[in-house]
């Protein structure tokens, strides 16, 4: 027998080829058998099998409720086939020869299975819009009826990490995944259902999720608060960390003055684009906290003695820190300050008295800052005027050129030692011996002197920074020209300048006393003073001439006979 195999449509029609052949007895078979055992389950069956025995085949019944049977024999009459409408039921088919005297021997069963269709799939569901690089979504179907397997097929760049052959599959995709259709076809061993609908999967590329942070204040601050700031600021979450510890508020700013020593600030933000890479971008900073420097305490000089247009009051700091820059201030901000960013400093106090003033002295390291503060009461009354200083050499002698003061102190502020006004302990008089010490490179001598709770300081040269209150020697505006020299009875000064204005010349002998004194208006480019010096005891004279009410110049003279 010879069996087309059928497809799995129920009922389908299949054709069975047989061949009579001639028995042992050469008796021609004028029948045929046709046996169709187990076609249905007996659960199944209306009835029993029937046989057929005849051989007019176009009489064949109908076996069974689960199979019938057409005999088509070939126009020979030595063959044929039968149409078999099949059910459900797998089973097997056999024939056998018959004449009306004899049966003839059966043969060989054909066992034959009957696949039962694959049910139509149902809809798929899942993520419509999934982003290029997402793990984990989910797609699935209905169970499909008969169905013992799933064949999916996917996008390009779409994989399945589980649930493969199952009715619930797992999807990655790829960052380079791209739009399509998901489908999915249920199969068994013998039949292969139909395929779903389409589901359009729509892929979205990914966008780069970065974030960076910044301090206001730079990476190395001085302890106190300090604003950190994420960008972008547009993510959906932040979360602030301090040594990895989270802090803060759900914000891409963040104020802290919890920063001690040395700290690492971080935040992770969790970006608000649909499909960001990675999901959860993160940044660090750092952070250096330099400690505040010590506070520095001021100390004065006759801080009690201090009067209206007082000059060179100076102060320094009892604690200085050669690591630590130090910078000078007042408030009011009406006074003169030299040498401010220094130990010690110089101020000059305005000729309005009955103020208050705050001198306020900052010490800073790495931009970090303690200060103090000192308040200094100015009296009413007026300090005295700047005195002038002379050099008697070769001996070097410094001569105060006032001496209608109540004390005279001398002393000098000190460039190596950080322009300290070191005192010359006993130096208390008009005078000062200087000798074979003097050094204008290094040092910058002055005196203090007194009349009645006030005080001044006169400089002999300049200090760094101190550019007013020091008698001039040279200026350009007025040149003065002192003849004859030496002098017998009288001498003239020669004033040469664009200079025009009140001039006062006074002669001063060896001890500073006031000899002659004439004052006058210079109304023109050169004008000559004479000056009656007969009966005058004979020695050196000092001619101080003092213009614009501060400047000054002083000649020396000797009268002799």
């Amino acid at each position: 027998i010879t069996l087309m195999i059928a497809s799995c449509k129920k009922d389908k029609q299949e054709t069975i080829d047989y061949d009579t052949q001639t028995s042992q007895d050469n008796s021609l078979a004028d029948g045929i058998f046709n046996d169709v055992n187990n076609i249905a389950d007996q659960a199944m069956n209306s009835g029993s099998l029937s046989t057929y025995r005849s051989g007019s085949p176009q009489n064949a019944p109908l076996l069974s409720s689960c199979a019938t049977v057409t005999l088509h024999p070939d126009s020979s009459g030595t063959g044929g086939n039968i149409t078999v409408d099949f059910g459900t039921v797998s089973g097997t088919i056999t024939v056998q020869g018959t004449n009306a005297l004899c049966n003839g021997q059966t043969s060989a069963p054909l066992g034959v299975t009957v696949n039962i269709p694959v049910g139509s799939p149902g809809t798929i569901s899942g993520n419509a819009s999934v982003c290029q690089g997402q793990v984990g979504v989910v797609y699935s179907v209905a169970s499909i009826p008969n169905a013992t397997g799933y064949i999916w097929t996917l996008p390009i760049g779409a994989s399945i990490t589980s649930g493969s052959n199952t009715d619930s599959i797992t999807v990655t995709f790829s960052g380079v995944a791209t739009s399509g259709n998901i489908t999915v076809q249920g199969v068994n061993p013998g039949c292969n259902g139909s395929v779903t609908s389409p589901f359009a999967v729509t892929v979205i590329p990914s966008v780069a999720n970065t974030v960076s942070i910044a301090s206001n204040l730079g990476d190395t601050i001085c302890p106190g608060s300090v604003t950190f700031t994420a960008t972008p600021g547009n993510g959906l979450t932040y979360q602030w960390k301090i040594n990895g510890l989270n802090v803060g508020s759900n914000s891409p700013t963040f104020i802290s003055s919890l920063i001690t020593g040395i700290q690492v600030v971080s935040c992770d933000m969790t970006s608000a684009a649909v499909c960001p890479s990675p999901v959860i971008a993160s940044d660090t900073i750092n952070m250096f906290v330099t400690p505040n420097p010590t506070i520095p305490q001021v100390t004065s000089y006759n801080i009690d003695s201090i009067c209206s247009g007082t000059h060179g009051v100076s102060f320094g700091l009892l604690n200085p820190d050669p690591m630590y820059q130090y910078h000078w201030t007042t408030n009011p901000a009406t006074t003169e300050i030299y040498n401010d960013t220094n130990i010690f400093c110089l101020i000059d106090f305005p000729a309005t008295g009955n103020i208050s003033y705050d001198i306020i002295v900052t010490s800073n390291i790495l931009n970090c800052s303690t200060a103090d503060t000192v308040q200094i009461a100015v009296k009413s009354t007026s300090a005295p005027d700047s005195t002038f200083i002379y050099l008697f050499t070769p001996v070097n002698i410094l001569i105060c050129m006032n001496n209608a003061f109540n004390t005279y102190q001398w002393g000098y502020d000190n460039a190596i030692n950080n322009y300290y006004p070191d005192t010359i302990t006993g130096a208390v008089y008009q005078n000062l011996n200087v000798g074979s010490a003097f050094d204008t490179t290094n040092n910058f001598y002055w005196v203090i002197t007194h009349a009645g709770d006030c005080f001044t300081k006169s400089y002999y040269n300049r200090p760094r920074g101190h550019s007013s209150h020091l008698v001039k020697e040279i200026d350009e505006d007025l040149d003065v020209e002192i003849s004859p020299n030496p002098v017998l009875k009288d001498f003239t000064a020669k004033l040469n300048g664009l200079y025009n204005g009140k001039i006062n010349v006074s002669v001063l002998d060896i001890l500073g006393r006031k000899i002659i004194e004439k004052e006058f208006w210079k109304e023109s480019v050169i004008e000559y003073q004479t000056f009656e010096m007969e009966g005058q005891q004979t020695g050196i004279y000092f001619v101080r001439i003092t213009y614009n009410q501060t400047d000054a110049k002083v000649f020396k003279i000797v009268v002799g006979r």
